[in-house]
Order: structure tokens, then C-alpha cells, then sequence
């Protein structure tokens, strides 16, 4: 014992230890760093061209300013394997998806179905199930090279836009695991906010540009050599509605402002009622805001008919008020804007758009009010012995409907 410590003294330790570390070391010390190997993909966007599957990836590099620099490469295949692949060969590096947010699918390969893409993404573990789905309208170029711009240009990020929508009556939230979760139910039901990418201005437009184009401005001005048209992006809350993992049809901002009156999810939105007289009003166009909504949902059999009630319960303020002979108490701040004339106009347009969104459920044969959900649920049994007297894809023509509304003042 006492030759071991005379042998392994404190010093020799330490010089051992030293050593190892250095012969760890040396190994490690030509090899090249991540960002030299491997490609960050922050977003991941694909679509049909011809008879090819086209994949767009968008870039994060490493620049000399403190924010990283974003970059569009492509590539074409018969498979989406094979697109990507011949995006590695193309930049010699691997493709590495860990911060890939952001899946989006253009109109080609959403008519065509996107089960198979989403498959093979999660598969081979390139994106995960939280990753964000959306459907892009346009050249899949163009929609690549507008995203990096919006970063770039306009500090706006894609990610951030969509979250912020979910919260309003704009947009329905998707990402992989809610898009499975719809199209391994009963139903096979899923949906995905839709981005439009194009040469016209409209309302919610975005008009965006790539680094090049901006750089070659002024060049082609001074050469006489014609700009290419500007390019503009449209986040307004049009919604893909997909069946059976193809897209069935496409949900104008304003059905989905309705729908979201039945579904307990965006809390916040508003209101526009025209035409308000009173004691306060005269002929006034008043626009409320909904602070608040909560919604119950009710199923129940009677003579094995199914029921099914809906009651959203809304709180609301007044936000703006237009009107041709304003009275001045309306400047006063203890004055109630909600008038019984207002509340019940508000009541009546609530209970007309939630009806209508119901009417255009049955005839398109649409669950998006979440009756088989509900039903199957809290009535297994009868639900399922009602199911086997009519058929799967019409099952919303035998079920009764019941509408109400409420409205409360925020005050």
C-alpha cells in the first residue's frame, strides 16, 4: 500500500490525467466543426411538379452578424426521399431536421394526398410531431424565398404569425400529431391553415421580395431592364379542409370566423352589426369585441333520434361605433354601450352565422362541429346502433340541431 502511494503521488496524477485529456483531444482536433457538415433545415417545404416530388429547404448558416443567415435550396425526385437527398448532394452536407418547425404542403400534393409524406417524415425522424403544417398556394420558389425574406427583411417570423392567429377567429391550428390524430378517427377529418403566395395586393397582404431581387433593384432600373412583378403574401385565415388525407375542400376566412363560434377554442375576436336605432344609436354600425367565449355542447337521444345543443356564451365590449347623429352621452365612460336593441341584434346575427355553419356541415357532408367526437363519447352504444340505420358519410342529415347564444357585458 505504501508503494502504491509513493507511485501515485498527487503531481503524477494530475500529469496522467493531463495526458488522456490531451490524447482525447488530438483526435477531435482536424475534424471539422457541425456547421461545416451538416445543413440546419428550419423549414422543410414540398409539393408536386410534373410527375416529380419538389422539395424546397430552407437553410440556417452561420454569418458575420449576430442574427444567422437563411438560404433556399431545392431539389426533384420521383420519391421525396430522393428530393431531399439531391439537396444534400447539391450543398455536400447532411441534412439535419432537429429545428425544423415548419412543414408546409403545396395545393398539388395536398389534392393528391399527403399520408405517404407525412409518413415518411416521421419514419425516418426528420421532423417531429409537433412540427407545424400548413398548406402554401403558389410556386413553391416563390413561397421559399418570400418566408426568408419575411425573416430577413421585415423581422417577422412564419412560426410566430401562425400562433398568433390560433389565439383569433382566423385560423385553425395544425401540426403533425393533431393531423394523425383526425385521419385515424372514425371521421379521418383534418385541417390546415392555408397561405396564399402571388403577384396581387389584397387585405392581409404581405408584400415580400428575396435579398437578390431587392440588390438587382436599382441595377435594373439604371439598365432599363424590366423588375419582376412583386410578390405578396396572404395570411387571412382561409383553411384547407383535408378527407381521408386529401384536401376536400377550401374554408373562406368568414365560414371559419363562424365555425369558431361552435368550437370551444379561439377566445378572441369581433363583431360588426349594422343598422343599430335606439335611444343611444341611430342607425349605427357598431363593431364588438369578444373578450371571452365559452361554449357547451350537449348530446342526447329522444326516440333514438340523435340531439344535438349547442350554447356559446359570449363576453363582449364595444369597441367602435360609426353613426350619422351621435347622441353626446355616447362620450360619457359609465355609459353602457350594450344596449338591449345592440344584444339582441348581436344574438340574432350569432344564432344566423352558427346555423349556417351547421347547414353547410350537413351538405357537404363535414363534420367540423365535432358531433361524432361528442356523440361517441358520452353515447357509445346508441350512437353506434343510430350509425348502423344511415350511412358514415351522411350520419349529420338524421341529427337534430339546437342553437343559442348568450351575450354578457365585459362591464
Amino acid at each position: 500500500m505504501k508503494k502504491l502511494k509513493e507511485i501515485f503521488t498527487t503531481k503524477r496524477i494530475i500529469l496522467i490525467m493531463i495526458l488522456l485529456l490531451f490524447a482525447m483531444t488530438i483526435p477531435n482536433l482536424n475534424r471539422p466543426g457541425i456547421s461545416q457538415t451538416e445543413a440546419i433545415v428550419t423549414m422543410l417545404c414540398i409539393d408536386k411538379e410534373d410527375d416529380n416530388i419538389k422539395s424546397t429547404a430552407t437553410i440556417l448558416t452561420p454569418g458575420d452578424s449576430k442574427t444567422a443567415n437563411l438560404q433556399m435550396f431545392s431539389g426533384s425526385g420521383q420519391t421525396l426521399g430522393e428530393s431531399i437527398s439531391n439537396i444534400a448532394l447539391a450543398i455536400g452536407k447532411e441534412m439535419s431536421f432537429a429545428q425544423c418547425e415548419i412543414m408546409a404542403l403545396g395545393d398539388e400534393i395536398c389534392k393528391d394526398g399527403i399520408i405517404q409524406t407525412l409518413d415518411y417524415m416521421t419514419r425516418t425522424r426528420k421532423v417531429g410531431r409537433n412540427a407545424i403544417l400548413i398548406n402554401f398556394s403558389g410556386d413553391i420558389d416563390d413561397f421559399s424565398k418570400s418566408i426568408i425574406a419575411l425573416s430577413s427583411e421585415k423581422n417577422l417570423k412564419l412560426n410566430d404569425i401562425i400562433n398568433y392567429d390560433k389565439r383569433y377567429f382566423l385560423a385553425e391550428k395544425s401540426n403533425v400529431e393533431l393531423f394523425y390524430i383526425g385521419y385515424y378517427s372514425d371521421i379521418s377529418l383534418g385541417i390546415m391553415p392555408q397561405l396564399k403566395i402571388g403577384n396581387n395586393q389584397s387585405d392581409n397582404a404581405i408584400e415580400v421580395s428575396t435579398s437578390a431581387e431587392s440588390q438587382l433593384s436599382s441595377t435594373n432600373q439604371s439598365a432599363g431592364i424590366q423588375e419582376q412583378p412583386k410578390k405578396y403574401l396572404v395570411n387571412d385565415g382561409t383553411t384547407n379542409v383535408f378527407k381521408n388525407g386529401k384536401s376536400a375542400l377550401i374554408l373562406t376566412p368568414e365560414m371559419i370566423k363562424k365555425l369558431n363560434f361552435l368550437l370551444d377554442t379561439e377566445q378572441r375576436g369581433d363583431i360588426t352589426i349594422s343598422g343599430v336605432t335606439d335611444d343611444l344609436y341611430t342607425n349605427a354600425t357598431v363593431v364588438v369585441e369578444i373578450i371571452d367565449k365559452q361554449v357547451s355542447k350537449k348530446a342526447s337521444f329522444k326516440n333514438g333520434k340523435p340531439t344535438y345543443s349547442i350554447a356559446t356564451e359570449f363576453t363582449v365590449n364595444v369597441e367602435e361605433v360609426v353613426d350619422d347623429s351621435p347622441e353626446r352621452n355616447m362620450l360619457r365612460r359609465n355609459q353602457e354601450f350594450l344596449t338591449p336593441t345592440l344584444v339582441n341584434k348581436l344574438t340574432e346575427k350569432i344564432i344566423a352565422d352558427m346555423q349556417e355553419v351547421v347547414n353547410f356541415c350537413i351538405e357537404k357532408k363535414l363534420d367540423l362541429v365535432e358531433v361524432y367526437k361528442t356523440f361517441n363519447r358520452k353515447h357509445y352504444k346508441k350512437w353506434h346502433k343510430y350509425l348502423e340505420n344511415t350511412s358514415t358519410e351522411d350520419f349529420l342529415s338524421g341529427v337534430e340541431f339546437k342553437i343559442d347564444a348568450k351575450i354578457n357585458s365585459q362591464y
